[in-house]
């Protein structure tokens, strides 16, 4: 079965940098992912979160790719030079490494979203922007990709 990772959900980050995974997200998690996900710098300044299953699947997408092509190799870079493991703990948060927390701009509140088969945590005044920008053209963009 494909994860199907979606929902919107308000969080704040704990000090230590720690967040929730939405019990939701949690019960999609199979005994191959081991309680743990790969963080990393994500789209529009986001997080994308893997479970570590789905992450094993994207690796194994951009091994596929010509790894001698200059535009291949950037695409690899971002995202593995800046890929962190995080294994949740018995209350369901795991921790994001500051460094990824700084780039998204997340520094008290986040909203961690469903996005298939990943979560992206977002600064929630980035996110809510965003989501105003493509609500006035989400309807051509429907029929730009024929929905």
């Amino acid at each position: 079965m494909k994860m199907r990772f979606i929902g919107k959900y308000n969080y704040g980050i704990e000090s230590k940098g720690r967040i929730f995974v939405p019990a939701k997200f949690r019960k999609l998690l199979t005994p191959e992912d081991e309680d743990t996900f790969v963080i990393t710098r994500g789209f529009d300044k986001s997080l994308i979160v893997y479970p570590k299953t789905g992450w094993v699947a994207f690796e194994d997408k951009l091994r596929q790719l010509p790894y001698f092509k200059h535009d291949i190799r950037q695409v690899v870079r971002y995202f593995t030079s800046n890929a962190e493991e995080s294994i949740m703990d018995g209350q369901g948060r795991i921790k994001i490494p500051s460094h990824l927390l700084s780039f998204a701009g997340i520094e008290k509140d986040a909203i961690v979203i469903g996005a298939l088969d990943k979560m992206e945590i977002w600064d929630p005044e980035r996110f809510n922007k965003l989501e105003q920008e493509a609500g006035e053209t989400i309807e051509e963009k429907f029929e730009e990709l024929n929905l």
